[in-house]
């Protein structure tokens, strides 16, 4: 069966600052890496982003993977800092439900070493 997509298109202006949001989040996550918050945030922000370029045919694939990686890795690695977390394990689940072939197996230790 087919989904539905998680996210609307994008505007220009919503993709610019998707993008600039997500190097915000990138910055914050390397100066508190435990901050679980923020993870997800930019996992959810990354999972966006992917979307937007399954949808749009000029996206290059490497940089539609680079974001699904991203979202990925984020969304586990929040789900790993607050494990009591049923809104960061529920977004988890529908982003593997959501985005096929999601095998990556980085984990928070990979980051936060």
């Amino acid at each position: 069966t087919q989904s539905r997509p998680v996210f609307g298109a994008l505007s220009p202006q919503s993709l610019s600052d998707s993008q600039a949001v997500l190097t915000d989040l990138e910055a914050q996550v390397r100066r508190t890496p435990r901050d679980a918050a923020a993870w997800h945030r930019r996992g959810m922000v990354a999972w966006v982003l992917a979307e937007h370029g399954r949808r749009d045919r000029s996206t290059d694939r490497r940089e539609l993977l680079r974001m699904q990686d991203v979202a990925d890795s984020s969304l586990r690695i929040a789900v790993q800092l607050a494990p009591d977390s049923a809104h960061y394990q529920l977004a988890m689940g529908r982003f593997y439900g959501e985005v096929p072939g999601r095998s990556t197996r980085l984990t928070a230790d990979t980051y936060l070493a």
